[in-house]
């Protein structure tokens, strides 16, 4: 079987552009043709990962994360085309591709879009007229979770037509890179943190778009903890860390947070990462449709703490593999933080079970053979 996917980031840029180079290995394993389209953002073309398959197409207008990229009106025929939603601009492109070489069209629906100002403005508009006719179009539309799907922009319209034909996939994990057994450098000395330091870890891109992964509340907890061996270190980067630096100055934390920037993923440097950490914590507010930076610090063996919220609590179980807290509690999320560096055992004992459920039901092998019997439930269809 031959497929293209299509998706608005290189791979390691975005947790869609992630899922998406995931998504595609795990197809290859399981015998399948993939080439990936997606724009060439930055470094996207000096790679260092090995992506022959991948065409990176060249962008010749860029709003956000919206990419004008006319080289999909060039792609060959395919028997699946698989657009990962949102790609403002790429999907019209993917569309009429699709109807002109009368190829089945899957898509996977990864977020809502969002945002404030004239985002907010421009994402109402978008939603009520391009992106029905773009869900419409999809023959098979994966959703992370039914919970997300539920909760979103077109649960209750589009998405409750269509019952029928939602499959829920989820995302996955690469469990062999993200490995608690795996030996790697100790990056405690690189940011001068002491071993005994207790050390929580945020992991996500620092732009408007992930803005709801509750950095600022985070940030805002660890002041009221004026617990000097309490640490954070962030990774990731992007158009508000300035922003996020300047609230780490303002609440007197330069001591005690510390920004990683964007951190590759090759060569275990990632994973060096989540294996100083004596916790992950994203304590995302809605929309989130899953959660990588939480399934990764599971897949980890690490204890995790998120919110309960659509796609989160799918992932996680509260008590079981991880805390879940409410959505913007302040004080909740103290006493998370408290609880688990108070019980050593405990964090053991969560960690251990997230790593089960991960391995359980969250590779991208997992993945892989959903979306491959969705595809083929689509070919006998069409």
């Amino acid at each position: 079987m031959r497929v293209i996917h299509v998706v608005a980031h290189p791979p390691f840029r975005e947790g869609t552009g992630t899922a998406c180079y995931y998504n595609a290995l795990a197809l290859q394993s399981l015998g399948c043709e993939v080439q990936v389209y997606a724009p060439r953002l930055g470094d996207a073309g000096q790679t260092p990962l090995a992506v022959p398959y991948y065409h990176f197409m060249r962008s010749y207008l860029s709003i956000g994360n919206a990419y004008l990229t006319p080289a999909i009106l060039s792609m060959p025929r395919a028997d699946i085309v698989h657009l990962h939603y949102p790609f403002i601009f790429g999907d019209v492109l993917t569309v009429l591709r699709a109807h002109a070489l009368r190829i089945p069209l899957v898509l996977t629906y990864h977020n809502d879009l969002y945002g404030k100002g004239v985002r907010r403005v421009a994402f109402w508009l978008y939603n009520r007229t391009i992106a029905p006719y773009i869900l419409r179009q999809a023959h098979k539309i994966a959703i992370v979770s039914r919970d997300h799907a539920a909760s979103s922009f077109f649960g209750p319209t589009i998405f409750a037509r269509r019952q029928a034909d939602l499959v829920e996939v989820g995302n996955g994990v690469d469990v062999e890179t993200f490995n608690p057994n795996l030996a790697v450098e100790n990056i405690r000395p690189r940011y001068g943190l002491n071993e005994d330091d207790f050390l929580l870890l945020f992991v996500s891109s620092l732009d408007a778009s992930h803005s709801r992964k509750g950095l600022p509340l985070l940030l805002e907890v660890l002041a009221t903890m004026p617990d000097p061996g309490l640490k954070l270190l962030i990774v990731g980067d992007g158009d508000r860390r300035r922003e996020y630096e300047a609230q780490v100055s303002a609440l007197g934390l330069a001591e005690r947070v510390f920004f990683a920037g964007r951190v590759s993923h090759v060569g275990g440097v990632m994973t060096a990462h989540y294996a100083a950490a004596d916790v992950v914590a994203i304590p995302s507010l809605t929309p989130e449709s899953f959660g990588l930076g939480l399934a990764q610090g599971m897949a980890m063996g690490k204890v995790v703490i998120g919110s309960d919220i659509p796609g989160v609590r799918t992932l996680l179980e509260n008590g079981e593999c991880g805390l879940l807290i409410p959505p913007g509690d302040r004080q909740a999320l103290v006493e998370a933080i408290r609880r688990l560096r108070a019980d050593p055992a405990l964090r053991q004992q969560l960690g251990e079970k997230g790593r089960a459920r991960i391995l359980a039901n969250y590779t991208w092998r997992h993945v892989g053979e959903r979306l491959l019997t969705m595809y083929h439930q689509v070919l006998g269809d069409s």
